[in-house]
This record gives C-alpha cells, structure tokens and sequence, in this order.
C-alpha cells in the first residue's frame, strides 16, 4: 500500500493545530477572562525589576508578588510589557491567574496574552487549518 504524502502531511497539521495551538489560544483566552476555568486570585506586587536575557538580547520587565522577595519562584513571577510596567507600582493589586496543569502563574497583562501573541497563534491556526484543508481536498482528488 503506497501512502499518500498529502494525508500525511495533512493529519500532521492537523495534529500540530489540535494539540499545541487550540490548547494555547484556550488557555490565553482563560487569562484573559474570557472563557473561564482558570483561578484568579488577587495578589499584591511585592517587587518589581528589569532584568536582561543574555541569550537574545532582550530586556525583560518582571513583577512578582512573592512574599519571600529574596527567594522567588517561578509561579510568583510574571514578564509584564514596558509600558504597563512603568505604571505598576509595589503595592498595587493584580490578578493572578493559575491553573491546576501548568506550575507558572501569568497576571492579565502578561506577555504570555500579549495582543502580538494572539495575532500571532490565530495566524498559525488559519495556516495550519488552510494546509490541512488544501492537504485533504488534495488527497480526495488523488484519490480518485
């Protein structure tokens, strides 16, 4: 049985879209408030810091709401954008949203929802779903 590289290639995208990309915009969406299922919780900032990546050569703007500022943990630490971070002050109350399957904590305002993130994960998915589709209407021509 010869198999066809179209199919292949097809159920691979769509493997890739179904379990790396949906499951990111998902949980994106649930700390923004959006869909629900994620715990929020308010928290105070405890410090904030500017910090820079010796492997890219990026400046990373923190906040964490640890209570032990000296010893923090990767849960009681967010990368914030530069210009909220400059209006964030120790002291202020932000959410901080958790989930039960992921040991990190993002705040609403993280990087992680940053609207470049969305941009970008919604223009993978269109590629992937528009390859998966091609890739399939492909195979049934082939096919027959």
């Amino acid at each position: 049985m010869k198999i066809n590289k179209n199919l292949v290639i097809s159920i691979g995208i769509g493997l890739l879209g179904t379990f790396i990309t949906v499951p990111r915009l998902y949980k994106m969406f649930q700390i923004k408030g959006v869909i629900s299922g994620a715990t929020v919780t308010a928290k105070s900032i405890t410090k904030k810091w500017v910090s820079d990546s010796h492997l890219r050569y990026e400046t990373h703007y923190n906040i964490s709401w640890a209570e032990d500022t000296v010893n923090i943990k990767e849960n009681q630490v967010d990368n914030i954008d530069k210009e909220t971070w400059k209006y964030m002050n120790v002291g202020d109350t932000i959410n901080v949203v958790s989930f039960r399957s992921d040991k990190k904590a993002y705040t609403n305002n993280s990087l992680y929802v940053a609207n470049g993130n969305f941009i970008l994960d919604f223009v993978l998915l269109a590629g992937q779903l528009f390859v998966f589709i091609f890739c399939i209407r492909k195979f049934l021509l082939t096919s027959k």
